[in-house]
């Protein structure tokens, strides 16, 4: 457990370090800014030359984008070093002052050396502001020629199924063989591809996935051994999935080990393993326990079919769309394969999505939200016919594309919510283990999950609208640019709000304050432990030690989110007015709260009274403490109260308490026996203090009452806090004794004589 525990602190550590220091490092700038930016301009000239010559296209513009924004934010980190350099610079030379003929040598060089090195801050300052003002001339052109260029795409006109049938009863044997040379190319790409160690790789995928399929003991795996559900399940849908999956994973990687120049076909297998894990993940969510059967619509071979369709078609449009493989020759047969696979695609797409409304229909009405795709998929078929053959593929895998990434999203979303769940009620082995070493009690939240969920809901939203605008061809220079905008802040007004420094501030202050209550239970229960303080001093430690933890967390979040100290002072001055006009009274029991805290008139655990109110201290904050009464009621006492008003503290000094327990005897009662029988049965109690001289048992004869002789037993226990059932366990002894002896305890007796009766009595008589 100890170990765990120096494991556990460690690795906090070490992130909260390792992200300060990715935060504030400097890094150097060793690359000439001018050279990249004489090189992206001799590429654009080149992109415009290529586009009058109808060569260019959206993935050369892509391309030139990210080295456009590479250099952006390179030249904003020289904008930003040099502006902090150049007010720094100029801010000592004002504490030189004006140059005076009367100044010393020392300071006269010192001055001109500050002059030097403000004028070449200043002079790149400039350079690096004219080179981001050109780069955006550049940029803004290249946005725009990407546009046009997509314009011209989108409603390019190709070859149409009617064009097509013209030109097949055209075909004659030269036409022929142009048709099987433009088709030649393609067929020994893929015989190339097709060596040993990419068949080798087929094999081994396959064993393995089946091996994993065929072994995989899904009864071991409950939820009771899981955080999430929902993951559970898609790891069951990966499993039964995982031959194909395993299979496209190996040859993808192993494509890419080679070379470029199997793009066409890395991008086949790319969209076949994003499409094939999409199916694993929706196949987990949909039947979690087993395999999927018929339903009474469509057997399950028949599901099977439209899904492998789905794949197998939009894989082989991606193939079919790459210039690589003849996408502008011109070719009929090329048409009619890519016409037939968008067809067959997007007709396996619509009757999958008409099951899922089938299906949803039986249990609840489905929303209208499902017709959306089918009528995109009507309208990307109705393009490929008419030969819009760019705007067709757009749609299908837009799409296509986009559902995948909901998919993901509402996964992701939906696991983090059952994991943060999970962690507030604390039922997994590990998650009880987790909140014993940082002393988070049973029924608490875990501290800090609200917001992580909110920071995980929106780092998946971000990448979730990046996909999107990537799929629905938004150019990689908008995505960074919108990443730049988050890391360089949103300006309102004279305010500038970092949003990823606020999101590292927030991660920082979670972290911290969840390892607050480890450091402070620690700091109770094993450094203090050999320490000659007292067990108030060390709770006073304690308590401080959680408010210096909270006033740091703070402090350290503040100075990442780069606020300004030195506005302090006038926060400060501020401060000072709102506590002279309305703050006096949270001033006073804050003050009050630091005397509680130092000199322990009272603890927690303490019994005490405080006016009319009797209990024990539950809590000793800084601005009140909470008081629980023996009906188990919490009363909050305010710190100036405890501080100005009598308060009675029966464990202040130690746990001792003295016990009356009042008796009374009949007339004629042996007292020298009742006095011993007294003493006798205080002595014997075990939490009776009976050998102490400071605490003596005494049994006083204090009076002849009007039906008893009156008896009190004095004595001291040890634990006051037990003094009520000490005093039934004495009270009970006195019963049994008195008993045993004879001796009798009465009651009151009271004669009443009535006038009347008396004079009937009186004259019969």
């Amino acid at each position: 457990m100890r170990n765990f525990q120096r494991l556990f602190l460690s690795i906090i550590v070490s992130l909260l370090l390792a992200t300060s220091f990715t935060l504030f490092a400097e890094s150097k700038n060793e690359v000439d800014l001018q050279k990249m930016f004489d090189k992206i301009n001799t590429q654009f000239n080149a992109l415009k030359a290529a586009d009058e010559l109808n060569k260019l296209s959206v993935q050369d513009i892509d391309e030139q984008q990210k080295a456009f924004t590479e250099l952006e934010l390179k030249l904003d980190e020289c904008i930003t070093t040099n502006t902090t350099l150049t007010t720094s610079l100029k801010d000592n030379l004002k504490l030189l002052g004006d140059g005076q003929t009367t100044d010393e040598f020392d300071i006269k060089v010192k001055r001109q050396e500050l002059e030097k090195q403000s004028q070449a801050a200043d002079n790149e300052l400039k350079r690096c502001s004219l080179l981001k003002i050109q780069l955006k001339e550049i940029s803004d052109a290249s946005s725009e020629l990407r546009l046009n260029l997509l314009k011209k795409q989108l409603l390019s006109k190709e070859i149409s199924i009617w064009a097509a049938v013209k030109k097949i009863g055209t075909l004659n044997e030269l036409t022929g063989e142009k048709e099987l040379a433009v088709i030649k190319p393609l067929t020994e790409k893929t015989y190339q591809a097709l060596s040993w160690p990419l068949l080798l790789l087929l094999i081994v995928g396959i064993l393995l996935g089946l091996l994993w399929r065929r072994n995989a003991k899904p009864k071991k795996a409950t939820t009771a051994h899981f955080s999430s559900p929902t993951m559970l399940a898609v790891i069951r849908g990966i499993r039964r999935t995982s031959p194909a999956l395993i299979t496209t994973l190996f040859i993808l990687i192993y494509l890419y080990s080679q070379s470029t120049s199997q793009s066409a076909l890395i991008q086949f297998i790319r969209m076949l393993f994003v499409l094939i894990l999409t199916f694993a993940v929706i196949r987990g969510l949909l039947f979690p326990e087993k395999p999927f059967s018929s339903t009474p619509i469509l057997s399950r071979s028949t599901i099977l079919l439209f899904v492998w369709g789905t794949i197998i078609f939009s894989g082989m449009l991606i193939l079919l769309n790459d210039p690589a493989v003849g996408r502008f020759s011109n070719s009929i047969t090329l048409y009619l394969i890519w016409l037939s696979a968008l067809t067959l695609g997007a007709f396996s797409i619509i009757c999958l999505i008409w099951l899922a409304i089938r299906n949803i229909s039986i249990k609840r009405s489905y929303t209208p939200a499902l017709l959306i795709p089918i009528g995109t998929m009507f309208i990307a078929v109705f393009a490929a016919l008419l030969g819009y053959r760019n705007f067709a593929s757009l749609l299908y895998l837009g799409t296509l594309l986009s559902a995948v990434v909901f998919v993901f999203a509402f996964t992701l979303l939906r696991i983090s919510s059952e994991l943060f769940d999970s962690l507030d009620q604390g039922k997994l082995p590990w998650q009880k283990k987790l909140r014993t070493v940082m002393s988070i009690e049973e029924d608490k939240a875990f501290p800090g999950v609200i917001w992580l969920r909110i920071l995980f809901f929106f780092a998946v939203l971000f990448a979730s609208v990046s996909a999107l605008m990537y799929i629905w061809g938004s150019s990689q220079q908008r995505i960074s640019s919108l990443l730049t905008t988050l890391k360089s802040g949103i300006s309102i007004g004279s305010m500038n709000f970092d949003l990823l420094n606020i999101v590292y501030a927030l991660v920082v202050l979670i972290i911290a304050l969840g390892i607050l209550p480890f450091i402070k239970n620690n700091l109770v229960t094993s450094w203090l432990k050999h320490s000659n303080l007292s067990r108030g001093a060390k709770e006073a430690t304690q308590t401080l030690v959680g408010y210096v933890g909270v006033a740091v967390a703070i402090i350290w979040a503040l100075f990442i989110l780069g606020v300004n100290f030195q506005n302090i002072a006038i926060i400060a001055g501020a401060l000072s007015v709102g506590i002279g006009f309305g703050l006096q009274n949270i001033v006073n029991n804050f003050v009050s709260g630091l005397i509680l805290l130092f000199e322990r008139p009272i603890r927690r655990g303490d019994w005490v009274v405080v006016g009319s109110t009797e209990g024990y201290v539950r809590d000793i904050s800084i601005r009140s403490t909470t008081i629980q009464t023996f009906n188990r009621a919490d009363v909050i006492v305010p710190n100036s109260e405890l501080i100005s008003n009598q308060v009675t503290n029966w464990m202040l000094t130690n746990n001792v308490g003295r016990l009356v327990a009042p008796v009374g005897v009949a007339y004629g009662s042996d007292v020298d026996k009742v006095i011993e029988i007294l003493k006798n049965i205080a002595a014997e109690h075990p939490d009776v203090i009976a050998d102490q001289p400071d605490y003596r048992v005494r049994a006083l004869f204090l009076e002849f009452g009007d039906s008893s002789l009156n008896f009190e037993l004095r004595c001291y226990v040890r634990n006051v806090d037990e003094r009520l059932l000490i005093h039934s366990d004495i009270n009970l002894s006195i019963d049994r004794a008195f008993r045993k002896e004879g001796i009798e305890i009465p009651f009151p007796q009271r004669v009443v004589h009535m006038q009347n009766e008396t004079k009937d009595e009186s004259e019969s008589s």
